[in-house]
């Protein structure tokens, strides 16, 4: 079947920091859960510095949480980026993602083809340079806003509001 769309990039470090940029800080859950942790630091630190309460293990806990974050997502971008260029031996690998009318086809540079129906996917998520179209468990297929060369960004985001995707 013809691609009515057809996108390629590769998964440099500015990919993985976007994406786990978005996966580590910026889904709603967890914009909500470091709201939560922040205010309970700081009401926890205006007690002991205004009220002298005893020091409380929020003060300890909130910042070695945030900490944890920040650590993960570097973590994750440099083995990620290692991963990436280990599995191609050090080569750039290139990666193909074609939409028709009734699947989306992901190949690489290495061989690899996956293809799947639009109904095993869950949502799109859009970060600065990039569609994520993702599966239910979470697998996603990076689309580059200026990586297309069959069809366009916008249309490639009016065809998918018609498969059913919000963005």
């Amino acid at each position: 079947m013809e691609p009515l769309f057809e996108n390629t990039h590769t998964r440099d470090r500015q990919f993985f920091k976007e994406f786990f940029a978005y996966a580590l800080f910026r889904r709603p859950i967890l914009i909500c859960s470091f709201a939560v942790i922040i205010l309970a630091f700081s009401v926890n630190l205006l007690s002991f510095l205004c009220f002298d309460e005893p020091v409380s293990l929020w003060l300890f806990v909130a910042p070695a949480f945030l900490l944890i974050y920040v650590v993960l997502y570097f973590a994750n971008v440099r083995i990620s980026v290692a991963r990436e260029n280990e599995n191609a031996d050090g080569a750039t690998t290139v990666y193909t993602v074609q939409l028709t009318e009734t699947a989306v086809i992901l190949s690489t540079s290495l061989g690899t083809r996956i293809e799947m129906e639009y109904s095993k996917f869950k949502k799109l998520t859009l970060t600065k340079h990039y569609m994520l179209l993702q599966t239910k468990t979470k697998q996603a297929f990076p689309l580059k806003k200026d990586g297309f060369s069959v069809g366009t960004y916008e249309d490639c985001r009016a065809f998918l509001r018609t498969k059913g995707f919000k963005s």
